[in-house]
């Protein structure tokens, strides 16, 4: 992710939430459709997936119960699903 760029992407609801988190800038990134959603290329319909690692993925293991994602990494799924929060030092 590059700096601001949460900050750039509008007024969406998924956005907004994201925001809310306050999530150390350089310990999490937007992967999945949201890259694509941000620059206008897709509609987001049903979540925005965020990698986090150290300060990022702490404050976010505060947030909701950690499960496991169908491929082995913690996950935590927040505003009712809407935004999944996977730990991300094996991405990052």
């Amino acid at each position: 992710m590059y700096p601001g760029f949460v900050t750039r992407t509008g007024g969406h609801p998924f956005w907004e939430q994201v925001r809310a988190l306050d999530l150390p800038e350089n310990d999490y990134a937007i992967f999945g459709s949201g890259p694509l959603a941000a620059r206008g290329l897709i509609e987001l319909k049903n979540d925005v997936d965020v990698l986090a690692r150290g300060p990022a993925w702490t404050k976010v293991m505060g947030l909701g119960p950690v499960t496991v994602a169908r491929h082995g990494d913690p996950l935590v799924r927040l505003h009712g699903g809407r935004i999944e929060v996977f730990a991300g030092p094996r991405w990052m």
